[in-house]
């Protein structure tokens, strides 16, 4: 167990996205990158890198409903699965369920028209038709359901305030209305992530190593810019593995791990700093101190680092 005793060094890189050596997803997504130092950063065998992201600016055109959450997947008795896709965007509800409503009425093949209402006191959206044939709504059973067992389905059930683990049916005399709240808010916040070896940095998703370097809060409306600096004091330390850097990989991601899709070359910007630290074992103390006596038992810590 190594004791870090000073900073010897710091070194403060500056990145933006549109000066990446290559793009692995087209030079179109400047979220996901490479950048080739042509100085590289290094450490001794006896020193460490702290990496810490100091700053970050991003705008915020990317949209809450988009391709990994836009699909309604109904079902008119008798007839095919049919998927529905909400075009991307940033909606508030009565805009998205005027558009899912359009959309079914527009494609009904048992000339059904679909009524969408929100309660704003409740938080919840009411389905009704006026067939007495059943559409089904396949929130769960459907290839796109969003629940435990199927984390990465597209549906989007959760944003007008249904759950992925029951599918309901409505008719002109039954209704549905949301067994949950509408929830809008489908990227909480931005993950940067790394290729970058961490040393001591874990995700509950996978009870192991992670490649974040950074979580970004949210703190801004749509159109806006997102600003980002890390000023906290006694927070966590990040250490890296590399002694020697040179290619970085840099992903920004939401918090399921889906690529951001800012907009075709729509770029962003932040600083890391990596702190060279010498380690040394040596002045590890181990000693046994005796605490209190109690009841006739004599309670000792066991070894300590002071």
């Amino acid at each position: 167990i190594y004791i870090y005793i000073m900073n010897i060094s710091s070194t403060i890189l500056h990145v933006r996205s549109k000066d990446a050596s290559s793009f692995p997803n087209g030079s179109f997504q400047r979220t996901n990158f490479e950048i080739t130092l042509n100085t590289e950063i290094n450490c001794l065998d006896n020193e460490q890198f702290e990496i810490k992201v100091s700053s970050l600016e991003c705008p915020y055109s990317f949209y809450s409903t988009n391709l990994t959450n836009n699909i309604l997947q109904i079902r008119e008795v008798n007839f095919a699965i049919r998927n529905i896709e909400i075009p991307e965007g940033n909606y508030n509800i009565y805009e998205l369920i005027e558009e899912i409503q359009t959309l079914m009425n527009n494609t009904t093949q048992i000339n059904a028209t679909y009524t969408f209402t929100y309660n704003h006191i409740t938080n919840e959206v009411t389905i009704q038709t006026s067939s007495t044939t059943a559409c089904k709504f396949l929130f769960n059973s459907g290839s796109e359901s969003n629940n435990l067992d199927n984390p990465n389905g597209k549906s989007i059930a959760k944003q007008i305030g249904f759950m992925g683990d029951i599918d309901i049916n409505i008719t002109n005399s039954e209704s549905a209305t949301s067994f949950s709240r509408v929830d809008l808010i489908t990227i909480h916040s931005l993950y940067l992530r790394s290729s970058i070896a961490l040393g001591n940095t874990l995700t509950s998703e996978t009870g192991s190593q992670s490649t974040i370097l950074a979580k970004i809060p949210i703190e801004c409306n749509p159109l806006e810019m997102i600003y980002f600096k890390n000023d906290q004091t006694g927070s966590g330390k990040t250490f890296i593995n590399d002694k020697n850097i040179r290619k970085l990989n840099f992903i920004l991601t939401d918090q399921n791990g889906n690529i951001i899709e800012l907009g075709d070359d729509i770029n962003f910007e932040f600083t890391i700093v990596f702190i060279v630290h010498k380690k040394d074992h040596s002045l590890r103390i181990n000693t046994v101190r005796p605490r209190n006596q109690f009841i006739n038992k004599i309670l000792t810590d066991e070894n300590i680092v002071k």
